[in-house]
């Protein structure tokens, strides 16, 4: 299954649900210095895309907690070869540059 929202689109549910969890936990660590706890807003699970993250990050300002990033450059995992290629040093050397634009996002 394969969703295609736009940052509008997507960091729209993004700030929708911030304001939730702003209300449901009014006076928590971003809301009021009673020092209560709040759950974390994070988002999006994807494969990073330079422009795409970067439009969402520019609309959702300072909303999000944690920004993830997954890599699935193994496929679904259904190999028998997974365990070598993960522990391969040339496999993980590959990942460089992608990781290096995403550490400079």
């Amino acid at each position: 299954i394969e969703a295609h929202l736009t940052p509008a689109e997507y960091a729209e549910g993004v700030l929708e649900l911030a304001q939730i969890v702003r209300e449901a936990w009014a006076g928590g660590a971003k809301g009021g210095s009673n020092g209560r706890v709040y759950p974390k807003v994070m988002g999006p699970n994807a494969y990073f895309n330079a422009e795409w993250d970067g439009e969402f990050a520019r609309i959702t300002g300072d909303v999000l907690d944690v920004l993830t990033y997954h890599m699935y450059t193994l496929g679904a995992g259904a190999s028998d070869k997974v365990a070598y290629k993960i522990m391969n040093p040339s496999k993980l050397d590959s990942l460089r540059e992608k990781a290096a634009k995403v550490s400079n996002f």
